[in-house]
């Protein structure tokens, strides 16, 4: 079997507020999946469906033909980078606001193309 990946890097959110939006989606086709992050209210949905659009896209590239029925084999959330920022506090001070990044990794398993 083949596999097809899409990978988003460097997303200005943390992984732990898109690991339980990635559980929801895992193991589902892609036509399911993107109904359900169509409707979630969270930020992180957005980001998941854009990589989703992504896997769509590069399927159809290398040939599959009905793309949306493919099943999602693989759903990663990774930890990217911290960025780190200065916030200035009393009595000369300094306060670490770490800003997380994220890596999005997708794939989906399909039959050897000819």
């Amino acid at each position: 079997m083949a596999q097809i990946r899409s990978e988003s890097k460097f997303v200005r959110i943390s992984s732990s507020k898109l690991k339980s939006t990635a559980d929801l989606i895992r193991g589902q086709q892609i036509r399911a999946a993107q109904r359900s992050l169509e409707f979630l209210p969270n930020r992180g949905a957005k980001l998941l469906r854009k990589c989703l659009s992504s896997l769509v896209a590069n399927a159809e590239d290398r040939g599959v033909r009905n793309a949306d029925n493919l099943v999602l084999s693989k759903v990663e959330i990774g930890t990217g980078p911290i960025m780190r920022r200065i916030r200035p506090m009393s009595r000369g001070q300094a306060f670490v606001i770490r800003k997380r990044l994220s890596h999005i990794f997708m794939a989906v398993d399909v039959p050897e193309l000819s």
